[in-house]
């Protein structure tokens, strides 16, 4: 297959970096940056020739993989000591990677067996890599979804290249997991930069790989662990020397700080907030030699999201497009007024999404919370600061990557806090938790409350992962310490098995159900009539498909089943009236139409096929189907 050649790629880059005498972790972080730099070249370069496919992605990621070990055979003599070293890692890191592999494995079998199946990932995250992938470009096209369009794409490049190699959803899911295994690193060389040891550094480690939520998304297609990947590299790099801001410090916080701003818009509220706590803790000589860098840095944050930035300037006149999810300023992300109200009852909204480890506990929380709004007079339910449509109620224990609350680490962090100022410990670290004080402060002025912010807090829990490590480096008990460690990794068993969307056990895990039938698990009166309505458009002759979104926009159920009938299928949004109907005028007239969720208002076949003759829709449960031309 040739997705392999992807991983394939990436190792040979690492072991060019360590045929250059770097240390593995640190050349780990070079091989990531160099990667995620090519992945961006490979797409916007090939897309300015509409040259997206397969042969092109193949060619170039055997190119990397063969120029990489090239340029490491050169330097055999340098890697050739480091591949007979038989050095023994030692007991603590032999146990973490004991307690890490059963995690790990779980969640690849998650990833592999079930498709891409959360509510955002069908709605727009996977449906953009599909209309890139046929259109051989990242350009613009008519929806009626913005998302498809304005958000932040570096998630959705890499998993367009595994999509394209592989011809299929079933490896895109390992994105996230990629970028899991880096943070686990990642935490660990950050605690390093804080005076931890080898206890603090597995201790860091193990934190981050048994945070509930990060073992859920680490099987999932959608965004926020890639986010918190290239947040841990930045600061990584920044943390990397005190007494100095090097060059190869530069190239590296700016490059991943860019590519955390190519994956998500959070990146703006956490990125700047986390690196200004490192800069605090920098010794002045290393302050004025990244301010004196910092217009270089600037440039290649620019530089790497210029084509993002321009193509949303050119739609909505915005580098970050549109500031609402839906046209005409429906589901807008941010508060419409800020102030010490909207912060503190956000603060206040937001702390209790992770104290949710029982029902018990969640009812507290949440009747605390409201008895401190009712005391300052403020709105728990304010519609200009909670997202509209939901109502802030006490959130329920679940194991849904974007509900599930890590409430045990966060009882263990505040215990972590406690212990380091008892024991006047901080050192450098100090100044990084205020930098996390600052971005969690950031988050909750700015982006409304929404009952699924947990996992929009995930890139947070992982960066607090270097700060409890430093805590237990200096328990003075190892047994209280491997309790702790041993406690932690007991806890991950739940999500891990009992994914709400990617189960490993029971009549619904995904050994069990149809690929097929997992893209709505939950929703089998939603499902049947999709799967029977695919069934129709396989058995015909027709390859083109409309699609209409405006009542249910979970459209790539429907293009991922007759894609896998048929990779022949052609799709495009339909009854779209908004700007975006200027891109790509010169899109057939499909030969059918679909229309989700419909049948209530029943559109005329004119309004999707106007070049046609009167078609009368064949109905599949609340879903309409147009057909120009009739089964084979």
């Amino acid at each position: 297959m040739l997705v392999v050649l992807l991983p394939l790629a990436g190792l040979s880059v690492l072991i060019a970096f360590l045929a250059f005498g770097f240390e593995f972790r640190r050349a780990f972080l070079h091989a990531a940056i160099a990667c995620g730099l090519l992945v961006v070249a490979f797409a916007e370069g090939l897309s300015v020739f509409s040259a997206i496919n397969q042969l092109t992605f193949a060619c170039a990621w055997a190119g990397v993989a063969v120029a990489a070990l090239t340029l490491a055979w050169r330097r055999r003599k340098t890697l050739i000591p480091l591949l007979r070293a038989r050095s023994h890692p030692g007991w603590p890191c032999v146990a973490v990677v004991l307690a890490a592999l059963p995690i790990l494995a779980g969640i690849v079998l998650s990833a592999v067996y079930a498709p891409p199946n959360t509510i955002d990932v069908l709605v727009y995250h996977m449906p953009r890599v599909v209309f890139w992938s046929q259109a051989g470009d990242l350009g613009f096209f008519p929806t009626k979804l913005y998302q498809q369009l304005s958000m932040p794409p570096f998630h959705e490049y890499v998993m367009l290249h595994v999509y394209i190699l592989t011809g299929s959803d079933h490896f895109v899911q390992l994105v996230s997991l990629a970028a899991f295994v880096g943070c686990i690193l990642g935490v660990s060389i950050i605690a390093r930069s804080f005076g931890c040891g080898v206890r603090g550094q597995v201790a860091a480690a193990v934190f981050c790989l048994t945070l509930p939520n990060a073992i859920l998304q680490g099987s999932s297609a959608k965004n926020d662990m890639t986010l918190a990947f290239w947040l841990v590299v930045a600061v990584c790099f920044a943390s990397w020397r005190w007494d100095d801001f090097t060059r190869e410090q530069t190239y590296g916080v700016s490059a991943a700080l860019a590519l955390a701003f190519l994956t998500k818009g959070t990146a703006y509220l956490y990125g700047p907030a986390l690196l200004g706590g490192i800069f605090l803790a920098q010794d002045p000589i290393a302050r004025r030699s990244l301010l004196r860098r910092l217009p270089a840095m600037i440039a290649l944050v620019l530089l790497l999201n210029g084509g993002y930035y321009l193509r949303n300037i050119s739609d909505s006149g915005r580098p970050l497009g549109p500031p609402s999810a839906a046209a005409r300023g429906f589901f807008t992300f941010a508060n419409d007024r800020f102030g010490v109200e909207t912060t503190g009852s956000n603060v206040l909204r937001n702390a209790t999404l992770q104290l949710v480890a029982r029902p018990a506990w969640s009812e507290f929380a949440y009747q605390r919370v409201l008895a401190i709004h009712d005391f300052l007079g403020w709105d728990p339910n304010n519609p200009a600061t909670t997202w509209i449509a939901t109502e802030y109620t006490a959130s329920e224990p679940g194991n849904h990557e974007a509900t599930a609350a890590n409430p045990y680490h966060v009882l263990l962090f505040v215990l972590c806090i406690g212990w380091l100022t008892a024991l006047r410990r901080w050192g450098r670290a100090g100044w990084y938790v205020l930098g996390l004080v600052v971005a969690a402060l950031l988050f909750c002025s700015y982006l409304r409350w929404q009952p699924w912010h947990a996992r929009l807090h995930l890139p947070l829990f992982i960066a607090t992962a270097p700060v409890a490590g430093l805590a237990i480096e200096h328990l003075r008990s190892t047994v209280l310490a491997l309790a702790i460690l041993g406690g932690l990794v007991w806890t991950a068993r739940i999500p891990l098995l009992d994914n709400e969307l990617r189960s490993l056990r029971g009549p619904k895990s995904v050994f069990q159900l149809d690929r097929a039938l997992q893209y709505s698990p939950h929703e089998p009166n939603y499902r049947q009539p999709l799967e029977r309505l695919a069934t129709v458009l396989s058995q015909s002759d027709c390859r083109s498909i409309g699609i209409d979104v405006n009542r249910d926009s979970r459209g790539y159920h429907l293009m991922a089943g007759l894609l896998g009938e048929d990779p022949a299928f052609r799709f495009q949004h339909l009854g779209v009236e908004n700007l975006t109907v200027r891109y790509r005028p010169n899109q057939p007239v499909p030969c059918a139409a679909v229309c989700l969720n419909c049948d209530r208002s029943r559109p005329s076949s004119s309004t999707y096929l106007p070049d046609s003759a009167p078609v009368e829709p064949a109905t599949f449960g609340p879903h309409l189907l147009y057909l120009n031309e009739g089964p084979n």
